[in-house]
């Protein structure tokens, strides 16, 4: 498995995990582990978003094209990057990092028996919006 793909799979374990926290009650305890992960996602979001792999593809490419005159590979790889998805993976690591933040503030007041129905549902909600933005996101391939 290489270092990309384990950073892909990062935004998706904290969604999976946040996600989980949101719907099963008795997973709640685990609410400080989706933490941990969104925390974590938002570090490797660089990774994460393919911006780092793009970089240094992006610099031995060219490289290679000025050494050989042959800049086909270099416009391919420069065709293939967007320029604005570290941007928005980088605003959706920290929408998400704040959404499961309020999961555990809804889980820490539901356990002192200060909670809102109101509350806890829009912040599940919330999980849930960010969640499938973050998926989509993190997997969509310009084309």
């Amino acid at each position: 498995m290489s270092y990309q793909t384990v950073t892909a799979a990062v935004p998706a374990l904290t969604v999976a995990f946040a996600t989980l926290c949101a719907l099963w009650p008795p997973a709640r305890r685990m609410v400080w582990l989706a933490l941990a992960l969104a925390l974590v996602n938002v570090v490797l979001t660089p990774f994460s978003s393919g911006e780092w792999f793009y970089q240094h593809a992006e610099s031995t490419d060219y490289r290679g094209a000025i050494a050989s005159g042959d800049f086909t590979g270099f416009r391919e790889v420069l065709g293939q990057h967007d320029p604005h998805r570290l941007r928005r993976m980088a605003s959706l690591a920290i929408c998400l990092l704040i959404a499961v933040s309020l999961l555990a503030v809804v889980h820490v007041r539901a356990g002192r028996g200060r909670t809102s129905t109101v509350i806890s549902s829009i912040v599940v909600a919330l999980v849930l919006l960010v969640g499938a933005a973050t998926l989509v996101q993190a997997y969509h391939r310009p084309g």
